[in-house]
């Protein structure tokens, strides 16, 4: 799950993409090891 949302990060082109890709993160992604995978990607 975590490996299409950093896919999908490159294409978010508007804000409209940018807020929902924050937040599906903020309900659905937001652990530990994926915050710091975030960072990292």
């Amino acid at each position: 799950m975590m490996d299409v949302f950093v896919t999908q990060l490159p294409t978010c082109v508007n804000r409209e993409m940018i807020d929902k890709a924050a937040r599906d993160f903020a309900t659905n992604l937001n652990t530990k090891q994926n915050r710091k995978r975030l960072i990292k990607a």
